[in-house]
């Protein structure tokens, strides 16, 4: 169980000191590259990648929250834990397997504004409602993993 303790409190770190460190890259990604194009090309590799190891880590994340689930915590902490869990999974989920695929979808074969500013037009409108959502759901994540990190916290306490 001990291992299982710290494979779980190291994934719960990683996911929220991880997204909340690739969220500053990408803020200073955006004000330094030499134009929006370049930021935008490397902005979505490096989400991609973000994506799948987010949603890796959550599935690891919820197989140690499986297997703690049988200690001897309260009932009620154990229901939270896992329905904070249950919603890293479900939110990682849908960010790789729906959001960053639609975003690299639309960055691939979008209409790019000739002076290097990124997508245009109609592209832009739809990669940006979806960035939204990948966005909304990287601060979930963040929140909900600080959010576990916090109930450890209290525990040692």
């Amino acid at each position: 169980m001990k291992a299982v303790t710290i494979v779980h409190d190291l994934v719960v770190a990683m996911l929220a000191g991880g997204l909340a460190t690739a969220s500053v890259a990408a803020f200073i990604l955006f004000d330094r590259a030499p134009s929006k194009e370049i930021a935008g090309q490397i902005g979505q590799t490096i989400f991609e990648i973000v994506g799948r190891g987010t949603f890796a880590l959550a599935l690891v994340l919820l197989a140690c929250r499986l297997i703690l689930a049988r200690g001897d915590d309260p009932r009620v902490k154990r229901r939270a834990a896992m329905v904070m869990t249950a919603l890293i999974v479900v939110v990682a989920a849908v960010i790789a397997l729906w959001v960053t695929p639609a975003l690299g979808e639309i960055w691939r074969e979008g209409r790019h504004a000739e002076d290097g500013s990124g997508l245009a037009g109609a592209d832009k409108e739809a990669f940006m409602a979806r960035h939204g959502l990948g966005s909304a759901g990287y601060l979930v994540l963040i929140l909900t993993s600080m959010g576990l990190i916090a109930m450890r916290a209290v525990d040692r306490a």
